[in-house]
């Protein structure tokens, strides 16, 4: 479950907000989009070379300023995961 810190104070549950099949994933699709590229990113350091860990650099910054928007956007200071 996930659960995010408003700028508010408020904790709120993480809506699902798309069509996706619930096998897919049951939170907001941008937040799973963020899961998957951050795990695209790491393969760029299985390479174990200069031009991976560029690689890595590069897509790890534009992953992170899309974050940064979307919690912006949303008022959401902290996303809260709770594993089962």
């Amino acid at each position: 479950m996930v659960s995010f810190l408003l700028d508010d104070g408020r904790v709120v549950v993480a809506e699902k907000d798309c069509g996706c099949l619930p096998e897919i994933h049951s939170g907001p699709h941008w937040l799973y989009m963020d899961d998957y590229y951050k795990r695209k990113n790491h393969a760029f350091l299985e390479q174990n070379t200069v031009l991976g860990y560029l690689a890595f650099v590069n897509e790890e910054m534009a992953r992170l300023r899309i974050l940064e928007a979307e919690m912006t956007t949303r008022h959401i200071v902290k996303i809260i995961r709770e594993d089962l």
